[in-house]
């Protein structure tokens, strides 16, 4: 069982199948740009977004990088990245932030 995600999240339904289609190094990338952009040691980005998207995407994006800085598998980060797609609230996410979750696994 994964140290940073419960089995019983939606997330794992179907992920070794999505997992097989993924590339590894893409995915890594794209997840690391992603905290990397919210999450900053000044908060200014993350501060500018809307509550609603700040607040939807904390706890997911922290989870993600989480699991990218600690011991884990390619299965582990395919289920965090499905997590802040599913918790991100597209609509009101700017562009740039729109384009990098667009990028990870449904």
């Amino acid at each position: 069982m994964s140290n940073h995600l419960p089995h019983y999240l939606p997330a794992w339904q179907g992920v070794d199948q999505i997992a097989q289609g993924l590339d590894v190094d893409a995915l890594r990338a794209t997840a690391r740009e992603l905290v990397d952009l919210v999450l900053t040691e000044d908060d200014v980005y993350l501060d500018a977004l809307p509550d609603t998207v700040e607040t939807s995407l904390v706890t997911p994006l922290g989870i993600l990088a989480s699991v990218l800085e600690g011991p884990s598998t390619f299965v582990e980060l395919v289920v965090a990245a499905r997590l802040v797609r599913k918790s991100a609230p597209i609509a009101q996410c700017p562009p740039e932030l729109v384009a990098l979750i667009r990028q990870l696994p449904e």
